[in-house]
C-alpha cells in the first residue's frame, strides 16, 4: 500500500506542474509554436520576438489604420501578406471583422489565427463635412445647386401647357419635349 502511495505521488509531481503550465500558456503559443524548429526556440531573437508578441497582445494593433512598417513587425507576415492586408483595406474601405482575412487568399489558416490575437478591427474616422460658413471661409471651390420653385399657376392652355407660358413642366425637369 506504502508502494502505491509513492508511486502516486511521485506521478502527481510529474503531471501537475505540466498541467498548470499548459493552463498559463497563451492561445497564440500553439499557432506560433507551429512555425518554429528547434534551432529557433533556443535561439535569444526568439525570445526577444516572444516579448515583442506578449506585449502586442496587451495593446493590438488596429488593421484598419495599421501603417505597412507595423504590420511587418508581426514575425509571421511576409511582405507579400502585408500588401494584400492593405490593398483588401484599400478596396473594402475598412475590415470590419478578423474573419475577413480569410478573403486574402495569400493568408493560410495558422496565420489567419495568429494574427487575430494582436490586431482588432477599429472604425475608420471619417472626416466630417464641413460647414457652410467654412467652405465660405477657407473653400476655393464652386458652389453648385439647382433651386426649384413651386408655385400654383393659375390654368394650362388646350396642349396642357401652364399658362402664363413656363412651358411643359416637364420640360424643366427633363429637358426639351421630343
Amino acid at each position: 500500500m506504502k508502494r502505491h502511495v509513492t508511486l502516486l505521488s511521485i506521478l502527481l509531481t510529474l503531471v501537475i506542474p505540466k498541467a498548470t503550465f499548459a493552463q498559463n500558456q497563451r492561445p497564440w503559443e500553439i499557432y506560433f509554436s507551429t512555425l518554429a524548429t528547434a534551432d529557433d526556440i533556443d535561439s535569444e531573437q526568439w525570445q526577444d520576438t516572444y516579448e515583442m508578441l506578449c506585449d502586442l497582445e496587451q495593446h493590438p494593433i488596429d488593421i484598419n489604420t495599421a501603417t505597412r512598417e507595423q504590420l511587418l513587425q508581426l514575425p509571421f507576415l511576409n511582405e507579400h501578406q502585408v500588401e494584400d492586408i492593405q490593398a483588401y483595406i484599400y478596396y473594402n474601405r475598412e475590415m470590419k471583422t478578423t474573419g475577413e482575412l480569410a478573403m486574402i487568399e495569400s493568408i493560410d489558416y495558422t496565420t489567419r489565427c495568429l494574427l487575430t490575437h494582436f490586431i482588432y478591427c477599429g472604425e475608420k474616422q471619417t472626416p466630417a463635412t464641413p460647414s457652410l460658413k467654412n467652405i465660405l471661409k477657407y473653400g476655393k471651390n464652386d458652389l453648385k445647386t439647382t433651386v426649384w420653385c413651386a408655385a400654383i399657376d393659375p390654368g394650362m392652355n388646350e396642349h396642357k401647357y401652364i399658362v402664363p407660358g413656363f412651358g411643359d413642366a416637364g420640360d424643366l425637369c427633363f429637358g426639351d419635349k421630343v
